[in-house]
């Protein structure tokens, strides 16, 4: 049964059918499905939602090309969309103590903060426009630096 915990004290995983996750649901493919329409026809789509104060703080979407080329765009703003609606879904949970909405928090942001995006080359225009300037030198010095790093046995911090 899907509402029944795995182990005594573990949160109830909610009826697939109850309102708020369906409710959640919808809202989440509509604004996919929003998102979506914004990058393939720019002109017949709602304008985009202005600049969320959180994401103008978010350093790692600093650069224009973030905000200036219409693929890295999509990227940020689905990423930002996936992300939100996540965290709201653990904090919309029912039946789970504030402690273990607190744990899923932190873990869910872990997650988030993980698949960010700018941790990826080919997903983060500073890196592809690096790339393309050092023709691939910059990833030849971070592979050197990740096997030395690997050597030590210990990551340096930059």
């Amino acid at each position: 049964e899907m509402g029944r915990a795995a182990q005594p004290g573990a949160p109830q995983v909610p009826p697939v059918g109850s309102p708020e996750l369906v409710r959640q649901m919808q809202d989440f493919w509509t604004d996919n499905l929003t998102l979506w329409q914004r990058f393939v026809d720019p002109a017949a789509a709602v304008p985009a939602p202005p600049q969320s104060e959180g994401d103008a703080r978010d350093r790692r979407f600093k650069a224009a090309a973030w905000r200036d080329d219409p693929w890295f765009d999509w990227i940020r703003r689905s990423y930002n969309l996936i992300a939100d609606h996540m965290l709201r879904g653990v904090d919309a949970l029912e039946g789970v103590s504030d402690k273990q909405k607190e744990q899923l928090r932190f873990a869910a942001k872990g997650l988030v903060d993980a698949m960010s995006p700018s941790n990826f080359p080919l997903t983060n225009p500073e890196v592809v426009e690096r790339t393309i300037a050092t023709k691939g030198q910059n990833l030849l010095d971070g592979l050197k630096n990740m096997l030395a790093d690997i050597g030590k046995g210990q990551l340096t911090h930059t």
